[in-house]
């Protein structure tokens, strides 16, 4: 791509100094034969504003770049000069205009984390992954589980299982109520038995209705737990129950059934990872968002990374072509202008 706009620029500024040719030989030759015809004034005035459009427009276009003819005319070289503050305006562009919510989201929204786990679990890669594993297991499920239980994670774990807990709760409330009454003694009475069931069942609700609170010692309890536990499989104090390591074909044996699992379910059931889908896009929208002024930042050390030959080649590349039309166009209009006026000034003066 950037050879075919490297040919467009050349071929470009070929047309556009053959222009400028033609126009100075037009000039030439109304200038010497003017006298011989009238018509030989229409071409030197064409070639003189065409020539007089095409310089201009070219001193113009050659100033962004570099020095016309090497002269330092002032206000010449503008893009090279500019370098800092192209660069600090890009970099703000990127961290202001680019990295916004509704952008970031818009451009996440197609995007499935388990769609594409799936594709890398279901290809030719995971045999050669698999055939590398020589798994400590316990140190492994450690890190794992560290990863996976930070505070904000755990507390939306807690939230989801206590609002699926009260909702299975009220949808099975008599069942529950009776399956407590069945388990009384044969010599109680059953409306009492059914009496305390209800007790126990109000209990168990409202113990639901606490631990819905995010600072309650359950919750704390458990996060302690977790992250204890955690902490052990990772120094080897604790050991799963398979002794807490594998040979590597188990390891192997182990990876391949549990990846091409999750494969099959995630291709055959996608909407059930929809949860997972929405929790990724979440999760880098805001840590693009928590990134921008770092990402502005970056982008603005690596355009003042680059030499001002490197800059100059690079938006020359991208924009050197449709310039060349400028310097074209200029000295086409510039030749129908200086058309127009002299057959003006022959009309007024006779």
């Amino acid at each position: 791509m950037a050879d075919a706009r490297e040919g467009d620029l050349k071929r470009l500024k070929g047309v556009a100094l053959l222009l400028l040719v033609i126009m100075g030989a037009l000039f030439v030759l109304g200038t010497v034969l003017r006298h011989a015809n009238p018509v030989f004034g229409y071409i030197q005035a064409l070639g003189e504003a065409g020539l007089a459009g095409g310089l201009a427009d070219w001193f113009a276009i050659t100033a962004l770049f570099r020095r016309p003819l090497g002269l330092p005319i002032p206000h010449t070289a503008i893009l090279p000069r500019s370098r800092a503050r192209i660069a600090r305006a890009l970099g703000d562009f990127v961290a202001r205009s680019i990295l916004t919510e509704p952008l970031i989201e818009k451009a996440l929204a197609q995007f499935s984390a388990a769609r594409t786990l799936g594709e890398m679990l279901d290809g030719d890669a995971l045999e050669k992954v698999a055939s590398g594993l020589d798994l400590q297991a316990s140190p492994l499920a450690g890190a794992a589980l560290q990863a996976f239980w930070t505070p904000n994670r755990s507390r939306r774990l807690a939230d989801s299982l206590t609002r699926l807990a009260r909702d299975l709760m009220t949808e099975r409330r008599e069942d529950l109520k009776d399956a407590l009454a069945a388990h009384g003694r044969t010599w109680s009475l059953k409306w009492l038995d059914r009496l305390l069931a209800g007790r126990v069942v109000e209990a168990l609700e409202g113990m639901l209705v606490d631990l819905e609170s995010p600072d309650h010692p359950w919750r704390e309890a458990i996060d302690r737990t977790v992250r204890t536990y955690a902490e052990k499989l990772v120094s080897g104090e604790e050991g799963l129950p398979s002794g807490g390591s594998l040979s590597g074909d188990e390891s192997r044996d182990l990876f391949l059934r549990a990846a091409r699992a999750l494969a099959d379910d995630i291709r055959t059931q996608p909407q059930r990872y929809h949860a997972l889908d929405q929790a990724v896009r979440e999760g880098l929208t805001q840590r693009l968002l928590d990134a921008r002024e770092s990402l502005g930042d970056l982008t603005t050390e690596q355009v003042m990374s680059w030499s001002e030959a490197d800059l100059v080649s690079a938006v020359e590349t991208q924009t050197g072509a449709d310039l060349q039309y400028i310097r074209i166009n200029g000295a086409l209009v510039g030749a129908l202008v200086g058309l127009v006026l002299h057959a003006g000034a022959r009309l007024i003066g006779g």
